[in-house]
Formats: structure tokens, C-alpha cells, sequence
């Protein structure tokens, strides 16, 4: 019969306080390996959810449909050269200023707009089929700098009389062929 009693003594043959491990904590240290490795995932999350932004989406794309064989239709080059797509508010204080802009599109090749511009006034000139560009009594000119490439979006600002409607229109002068949109119009009201 052997009646031992395991006391922890040094003369243990196996001494758990001396294990080498070398995969765990000494005594006294913690183990932050875990930690790297959430890191690590984390750091690959978000790095797939930021890439994926840039990975086109065929939302649109049914099975056996035609049109998916096509190509997408840049919306500056969906109708023919011309200005289109006049925008501004419908109202704005007295003094103040009216963001207006507008698109120059072109079906084909790449052109370049010699200028383009906001001719406006006080009163309505809607009938006016011919001369647009010099029947306004007034002319909010865009810089062009070196962006006058087409199809391209151009806006310009138009400072608001005390009272009354403006009355205004887009002009583009493409190859020495202008074209306009029809008259639009903002209110000038008081708040």
C-alpha cells in the first residue's frame, strides 16, 4: 500500500508552479495574443466594408435581360447637345443670393463650351424664340477656367433684387452655336 500525500514539495516529480509553457502566461504576465487577433479582424472588416464602395453594383441586372448587356448611359449624355436641367430655389429673401446650375450635355464626343452663362432679369422675356442672349438686361457669367469640357454641370450665383421675380436662363455658347433652356423663374419675398 502507498500512501502518499501530494504536498507540492520540491521533490515532486512534477511541479506545476515550474510548468513551461511556452504558448501561456508566466506568473505575474497576461497574454494579450488574443487581442491581436481581434484587432487583426476588426482592421479587415473595415477594410472590406471601405472596398466594397468602390465595386460596381449591378442592382439593376436581371437574369435574361437585354439591357443588361449594355452599358450605363452617362446621365450628361443622355440628350443631345444642349442645356438642360436648370436649378434654383423657388423663392429667396431680399438681397440675399440665388444658386442656380445647369447641365451642357452632349450625346457624342467630348466638346468644349466656349462660355456659359445666366442671362436674367425683372421682367418676363418667355416668348423670346431668338437673341436670348443679349434680350436680358443682365449677365451672371460662369468661370470657366480650365473646366470647359462637356458634358458637364456649371452653376452661378444671381444676386436678388428687394422685391419682384427673376426671370433668367441658362445659355451655352458651343461652337459658336448657342443654345438656351426656357425661361424659369425665382420669387424675391420677404421672410
Amino acid at each position: 500500500m502507498h500512501d502518499h500525500e501530494h504536498q507540492g514539495g520540491q521533490n515532486d516529480e512534477h511541479d506545476h508552479d515550474h510548468d513551461h509553457d511556452p504558448l501561456a502566461a508566466q506568473k505575474g504576465e497576461s497574454s494579450y495574443g488574443w487581442l491581436w487577433i481581434v484587432g487583426i479582424i476588426v482592421v479587415v472588416a473595415i477594410a472590406l466594408f471601405f472596398l466594397q464602395r468602390n465595386v460596381p453594383q449591378d442592382a439593376d441586372v436581371v437574369d435574361g435581360d437585354e439591357a443588361a448587356d449594355e452599358v450605363a448611359v452617362d446621365p450628361l449624355r443622355a440628350q443631345p447637345l444642349g442645356v438642360y436641367d436648370l436649378n434654383a430655389p423657388s423663392a429667396v429673401p431680399p438681397s440675399s443670393f440665388a444658386a442656380i446650375d445647369w447641365v451642357v450635355s452632349t450625346e457624342g464626343e467630348d466638346q468644349t463650351v466656349e462660355s456659359t452663362y445666366i442671362v436674367w432679369g425683372l421682367e418676363s422675356l418667355a416668348d423670346l424664340e431668338s437673341g436670348v442672349e443679349d434680350a436680358y438686361p443682365n449677365k451672371a457669367e460662369e468661370d470657366l477656367g480650365d473646366e470647359n469640357a462637356i458634358p458637364g454641370k456649371f452653376e452661378t450665383n444671381i444676386k436678388a433684387p428687394e422685391s419682384g421675380m427673376i426671370y433668367f436662363r441658362a445659355v451655352a455658347d458651343v461652337g459658336g452655336e448657342l443654345y438656351w433652356t426656357d425661361e424659369q423663374s425665382v420669387l424675391v419675398k420677404s421672410k
